[in-house]
């Protein structure tokens, strides 16, 4: 083998070393971060903030509910598990409501075990109430009724059932609201068409009064 051969693979070797090295010492890939609309919430002194934390079903919608204003934080894809390390990320707000949107992602991606699901949620829900007392917590319940879902509808039953024994939170059906429209609840089994969010702000509208009639 000629000199010239042996140099050249040499710096090869090392260049493949140096890559390892490099690869091996960069941090890991954080969660990507959230980006709450609107981006600057807390110009928002006028009217009573609700925050909404979830995934595309929560991201798809601009959450009109009257006399409040809505902080979108939700995220395409995002689970309860991957919710849990962003919580320092959310706006310094005092919303009177959160409402969180969660399942869907890990039914579609079959990893919606329910144990798993509810050691999440109750971890999310300790960190909510640490950040944000003495808001109320709100989780919407998985479509767990219909034709066509992308997903067991046993195994989102189960997720609602872990949902309505959490004590810390109240629970709305979503199956009941999507059970009242005369049309399409999804348009490709996972994703509410926009038709549908309108009853979903009305019922949470009401599902608000009710929680803060004591108030």
């Amino acid at each position: 083998m000629s000199t010239l051969i042996r140099a050249i693979l040499a710096a090869a070797v090392c260049f493949v070393a140096g890559v390892g090295v490099t690869l091996a010492l960069m941090p890991e890939k954080r969660p990507a971060s959230l980006a709450c609309r609107p981006s600057a919430p807390q110009a928002l002194a006028t009217k009573e903030p609700i925050l909404v934390l979830g995934n595309s079903l929560a991201f798809d919608s601009d959450w009109q509910i009257d006399g409040k204003q809505t902080v979108n934080c939700a995220r395409q894809g995002l689970t309860v598990a991957a919710a849990l390390p962003l919580i320092d990320e959310l706006p310094d707000i005092a919303p009177k409501s959160v409402v969180l949107v969660f399942g869907t992602v890990e039914l579609v991606r079959d990893t919606a075990d329910p144990e798993v699901f509810r050691s999440s949620l109750v971890k999310l829900v300790e960190r909510l109430n640490s950040k944000y007392d003495p808001a109320d917590i709100v989780v919407l319940g998985v479509p767990a009724t219909g034709e066509d879902w992308s997903y067991d509808l046993a195994d989102a039953k189960a997720l609602n059932r872990v949902i309505a024994e959490i004590d810390e939170v109240s629970m709305l059906s979503l199956d009941t609201v999507l059970a009242q429209q005369g049309s399409a609840a999804h348009y490709d089994g996972v994703h509410l068409t926009p038709s549908m969010y309108p009853s979903i702000w009305a019922a949470l509208e009401t599902h608000l009064a009710i929680d803060h009639a004591g108030d």
